[in-house]
């Protein structure tokens, strides 16, 4: 994965972590980057969310749930890296992660 496209899809990823952390005060979330992954925590859940690129399917982002501090997620959706949107991603979050209406 190039830079610009991690990049892209972590820019992305912080926007719906903001959003996310703004409609829901006592939410404790966070955003990591790694060379081919965005991983979104949610500390009250203890669950992840990673954004992952594969060499063998440029251009293409897969979202993946999880338990954090494990290995184990479940492959729940995938993007074309240039239509995704914060919306999308604040989507899976409001679906899988802890929340408090603020």
């Amino acid at each position: 994965m190039t830079t610009n496209n991690i990049d892209k899809v972590a820019s992305v990823a912080i926007q719906a972590n903001d959003v996310f952390n703004k409609c829901h005060d006592q939410s404790v979330t966070s955003v990591g980057v790694t060379a081919n992954a965005v991983v979104i925590d949610c500390e009250l859940s203890q669950r992840r969310l990673a954004l992952i690129t594969v060499d063998e399917r440029p251009g293409i982002v897969g979202a993946a749930i999880g338990t954090k501090g494990t290995d184990e997620s479940v492959l729940i959706n995938q993007f074309p890296i240039d239509t995704l949107t914060s919306s999308a991603i604040l989507e899976i979050m409001e679906q899988h992660f802890a929340r408090s209406p603020k």
